[in-house]
């Protein structure tokens, strides 16, 4: 006998939801996706970010110049008094032909382009959540001389000489060459008395930032085909005492979320020393030949476009023409 189905499906009332709990469900579908929104953003741009920088494990070839001395002794075990933690980033590498025409890399040398990579990377910086909570903290301050360094305009005009200040709260403690065959500048974190006494009760202070550029060694036979090319670094450095609380760079958090940060101002630095590429396709520009085994020299010495012996050779070839056509005609007259 085949089953029938009742007109109506009855449904108890206690199982019927009521236009509270349909609303309540609602509100709390949308605050999870509000709360996963963010979350795939930040994971997505921060994959995006670092396709163009790589971080590097292990401890650098080379302490900062301006480290202090109580940050330099740190035992390889951690057993000491003092904390050290630190962070690299690589950028992929450039082509030293991709770099920008205005900057005269031939005839100034490599070290031209580290005042504009500089300035574009601490620019970026203004745009951030952390730069504009920094500036709006000094402006309640009334640090006027901070603030007036955390400027687009100040960054533009500014050098990176040592001593000075940048963002309001970064020094410049030390530029020169790299140990890679580079050049870098440093930055000590230097907040106002009035700032670093608020900031000490939630992060720390002591901090060293490098910026810079350092020569990539081409690959056995493959220097005539790329030519020269160079990597954007970025490091920072933290240190503590033991018994302080522990820095930005000791928690898996953290470090994840400063990395892609980092990621972000390399890759706007390397944007402003280089042609976009896609204008290198529209110029049809092409990676020159380097005679230099490294770029080193470029970024020490002055180098002179060869055109004179070009021009030689031009006026060789036109007299031989000449010479050739010379003979030809006396033949002619021979005959």
């Amino acid at each position: 006998m085949a089953a029938t189905l009742p007109e109506k499906l009855s449904i108890p009332p206690h199982l019927i939801p009521s236009k509270n709990t349909t609303t309540i469900i609602l509100v709390a579908a949308a605050a999870a996706a509000a709360a996963a929104a963010p979350v795939a953003y930040l994971v997505a741009v921060r994959r995006s970010y670092l396709k163009r920088a790589t971080i590097c494990r292990g401890k650098p070839s080379a302490l900062p110049a301006s480290l202090p001395e109580e940050a330099r002794d740190v035992p390889e075990d951690g057993s000491g008094d003092v904390v050290l933690s630190h962070e690299r980033l690589v950028s992929t590498p450039v082509a030293v032909s991709s770099l920008r025409p205005d900057l005269q890399v031939e005839e100034e040398g490599l070290d031209v382009i580290l005042t504009p990579y500089v300035r574009a990377t601490m620019g970026s910086w203004l745009e951030t959540y952390g730069g504009k909570t920094v500036r709006k903290a000094l402006e309640d301050l009334s640090e006027d001389d901070a603030v007036r360094s955390f400027s687009a305009g100040h960054i533009r005009a500014s050098e990176f000489e040592e001593g000075d200040l940048i963002n309001g709260i970064y020094r410049v403690s030390h530029r020169g060459e790299s140990a890679d065959g580079g050049e870098r500048v440093e930055f000590l974190m230097s907040p106002p008395p009035s700032l670093a006494a608020e900031a000490r009760r939630s992060v720390s202070t002591k901090c060293i930032i490098v910026a810079g550029w350092e020569v990539l060694e081409p690959d056995s036979g493959k220097e005539e085909e790329e030519g020269v090319n160079l990597v954007f670094v970025n490091e920072t450095w933290f240190w503590r005492g033991r018994s302080e609380k522990r820095t930005l760079l000791e928690s898996s958090i953290g470090r994840w979320w400063h990395s892609g940060l980092v990621g972000w101002m390399i890759g706007r630095g390397i944007d402003a020393v280089t042609v976009p590429p896609q204008d290198l396709k529209t110029t049809g520009a092409k990676a020159e030949k380097r005679t230099s085994p490294t770029g080193a020299a470029l970024a020490t010495r002055r180098v002179v476009p060869e055109k004179e012996p070009l021009k030689e050779e031009t006026e060789t070839e036109t007299e031989t023409e000449t010479e050739t056509e010379t003979e030809t005609s006396a033949s002619e007259d021979e005959e």
